[in-house]
């Protein structure tokens, strides 16, 4: 491949430096760019390096599936509660169906329109029975008991499919959030609320997540939380301004330090802690629910394990008003 800006030059190597450099040099463009030559890498090094890189993701790859086999288990319970619900369907069709039976016993026996000789030994001793004890009212007796039992295991079995949904829907909220893309009503103008507009929350990716309004795409972000759903930020004003900074621990909760600036101005507008655990923990200044740059109206006080405590002051341009 010849080099498009030193004519006549094969491009022969590529650099690795993460900076925003074209990448592909020949000779000439490597004495320009200048920098440590371990920097640059011939083709079939780069290749070479690759072939690793890749074998080493499909080891790791494959040690994951090895380790954490969440598909089969989803299956395996996918065929338990089938095969739960069928055994249950079918059971009750049983009974319904061995109910009917009996009653058709009855009826055949009844409107026969036989002679009295022509019946069985056998039929004709239930015929004496509907006619002189209480054959029938003993049946209907036990038909109600029947159904009663029946109606009461499928509200009891109504209910516990209703706990069941009710747990899914709090407990993976994350997971669920991935089918659909979620609308709610934001508004632009925090000191008035006047101005409502559609929201979006939309999934790009497996683990990425866009808010939009009105075809801007106001924040990306990464999210590793798959229990719990994208928090739902009404103020567009600090959806599309504020930056947090912080660090994530080993598994992606956040630790340490985090701070919120406005990205135009650097003003910070929200800072604390967060415990190895990912929970609030001593002072924090956080934004009001309703803020706006302008007034920058804060709120400071204590967290202890992620609750608020105690007493909790406005402050403006973190100089306190008044307590709450």
């Amino acid at each position: 491949m010849i080099c498009p800006i030193h004519p006549g030059k094969k491009i022969n190597v590529i650099c690795i430096e993460p900076h925003g450099c074209q990448k592909k040099l020949c000779s000439e463009c490597q004495y320009y760019h200048g920098g440590d030559t371990k920097q640059y890498l011939p083709f079939q090094r780069v290749l070479n390096k690759l072939k690793l890189k890749s074998e080493e993701f499909q080891l790791y790859k494959q040690q994951l599936k090895e380790k954490f086999t969440f598909p089969d288990l989803i299956k395996q319970i996918d065929y338990q509660l089938i095969g739960v619900w069928k055994d249950l369907r079918e059971s009750f069709q049983k009974i319904n169906e061995g109910i009917e039976d009996q009653d058709i016993i009855y009826l055949n026996l009844m409107n026969s329109g036989l002679s009295p000789s022509e019946y069985s030994y056998s039929d004709l001793e239930i015929l004496i029975n509907i006619l002189q004890t209480d054959e029938l009212n003993n049946w209907n007796k036990s038909k109600s008991h029947y159904f009663n039992q029946s109606q009461q295991a499928t509200l009891m079995l109504k209910s516990e499919v209703e706990k069941l949904q009710q747990f899914i829907t709090e407990q993976f909220q994350g997971v669920l959030a991935y089918k659909k893309q979620q609308e709610y009503d934001g508004f632009l103008d925090a000191k008035s609320k006047s101005t409502k507009t559609k929201c979006q929350i939309i999934y790009t990716k497996f683990n990425e997540i866009q808010y939009k309004c009105n075809g801007e795409i106001l924040q990306t972000i990464i999210i590793y939380d798959l229990l719990n759903k994208p928090q739902i930020i009404k103020n567009l004003d600090v959806l599309k301004h504020v930056h947090w900074k912080g660090e994530l621990g080993n598994d992606y909760k956040k630790v340490g330090l985090w701070t919120a600036e406005w990205m135009d101005t650097k003003q910070i507008v929200s800072c604390g802690s967060y415990s190895q655990n990912g929970m609030k923990y001593g002072y924090w200044i956080e934004m009001v629910k309703d803020y706006f740059q302008e007034m920058n109206l804060l709120e400071v006080g204590e967290y202890v394990n992620n609750l608020r405590q105690g007493t909790w002051k406005y402050c403006y341009n973190f100089e306190y008003m008044y307590q709450f």
